[in-house]
C-alpha cells in the first residue's frame, strides 16, 4: 500500500511447523514495516522460539493457541518438531481442533484479512467476521502446482494453461507426490492435496512466498483454475541478525580454510541426521569424484541455528 492508504489488521494462522511458523513471521514483519497492525496465532513452544523475531512488537502482538490433547499425541507436542513423521497426521486432528478457539479469537479481534495455510476451516471462520481470507504458500507455486495436476478427474487442465513442459518429475519425487496423494489417518481422512486443495479453494485469495518474474506461468493458471486473484509476496527474505556474535564466530571459521574449499548443506529446519545417515551423506559427495573425505577425522557437528552441516573439501574438521 502507498503512503497515506488505509492500514489494515491482519491475522495470521499458519501451520504448527517452524517451516512455516517462520516465513509467516518474515511477511508479518514486512506488513508491519508498512504500518499494519498483526495479529499472529501460535502454539506456546514456537512462541518462544520466535518472540525473537518479532521485529515490530508495537504492532505484531502474539496469541498462544493451546494445542488440544489428541489420544497417541505426544504430552506436550506442539510443533512437528516434537514428534516423528509417522504422527504428524494427529498434530493434523489437534490443529483442527482449534476451530473454536480461533473463531472466538477472531470475533474479538475482527481483523480485516486472515492469513492462512492447512485450516481449510478458516475462510468460513473469516466471513463470519466479514473478513478477507489469504491462502498463504510458503511452497514454490510450481511445486503446488504439480501437486493438484490430474488430481481432480475430468479436468482439462491443458484449457486452464497448466505448463506442462515446464519441468519433468523424476522417479523418486514421482513416487513422493503418489504417497503424499494417499489418504490419511486424520478424523478429516483427506489426502494432504486434497486439504491444500480445498484450502484454497475456500479463500478470497492466494499468495505465493515467490515472484511473478519467477512462476508467473503457474501462477496464471492458479487464476484460471480458482478464478480468484494470486498475490505475488516476493521471497520475504529475514533480516540481517542484529547480533554479531555467531556471524564472527562463523567468518571466522570459515577463514581457516582456501576458498572454495567448503561446501554448505541445509537440511532444513527439522531434520536431524543419524550418524549412519551422516555417513552416508558424506560417502555420496565423496562418490561425485569433486569429494575426498577422511571419515575418520568427522565429527558431528553440533545445532547451529537450524541443523546446519558444513562438510570440507579433502577432509572433514571441526
Amino acid at each position: 500500500m502507498g503512503k497515506g492508504q488505509e492500514k489494515l489488521h491482519v491475522a495470521m494462522y499458519p501451520w504448527f511447523a517452524m517451516g512455516h511458523l517462520i516465513p509467516f513471521l518474515n511477511l508479518a514483519n514486512k506488513l508491519a514495516q508498512r504500518g499494519h497492525k498483526v495479529s499472529f496465532f501460535l502454539p506456546p513452544k514456537a512462541y518462544l522460539k520466535l518472540a525473537h523475531l518479532n521485529l515490530y512488537p508495537d504492532l505484531i502482538s502474539f496469541t498462544t493457541v493451546t494445542v488440544p490433547t489428541v489420544d497417541g499425541l505426544p504430552v506436550g507436542a506442539n510443533t512437528t518438531a516434537d514428534i516423528p513423521v509417522s504422527a504428524r497426521f494427529l498434530l493434523l486432528d489437534s490443529y483442527d481442533l482449534t476451530q473454536p478457539s480461533i473463531r472466538a479469537s477472531l470475533a474479538q479481534l475482527k481483523p480485516d484479512i486472515v492469513f492462512y495455510d492447512f485450516a481449510h476451516w478458516l475462510p468460513g471462520l473469516a466471513r463470519e467476521n466479514k473478513a478477507r481470507s489469504v491462502f498463504f504458500s510458503i511452497a514454490y507455486t510450481s511445486s503446488l502446482a504439480y501437486m493438484f495436476h490430474g488430481l481432480q478427474p475430468g479436468l482439462k487442465q491443458a484449457s486452464l494453461g497448466f505448463p506442462s513442459q515446464a519441468f519433468c518429475l523424476r522417479a523418486h519425487e514421482a513416487r513422493g507426490l503418489t504417497q503424499a496423494r494417499q489418504p490419511i489417518m486424520s478424523v478429516s481422512n483427506m489426502t494432504f492435496p486434497k486439504r491444500i486443495y480445498k484450502s484454497i479453494a475456500e479463500s478470497d485469495a492466494v499468495c505465493f512466498k515467490s515472484c511473478k518474474e519467477m512462476e508467473g506461468p503457474f501462477g496464471d493458471y492458479f487464476e484460471k483454475h480458482y478464478q480468484k486473484p494470486v498475490l505475488w509476496a516476493g521471497p520475504i527474505l529475514p533480516e540481517l541478525p542484529t547480533s554479531e556474535g555467531l556471524v564472527e564466530k562463523l567468518d571466522g571459521w570459515l577463514k581457516r580454510f582456501e576458498e572454495g574449499l567448503v561446501v554448505y548443506c541445509a537440511l532444513g529446519s527439522e531434520s536431524v541426521l543419524s550418524k549412519e545417515q551422516f555417513q552416508e551423506l558424506v560417502l555420496g559427495l565423496e562418490l561425485t569424484g569433486m569429494f575426498v573425505m577422511h571419515m575418520h577425522h568427522y565429527k558431528v557437528l553440533t545445532k547451529v541455528a537450524l541443523h546446519i552441516f558444513v562438510l570440507v573439501r579433502f577432509s572433514f574438521y571441526f
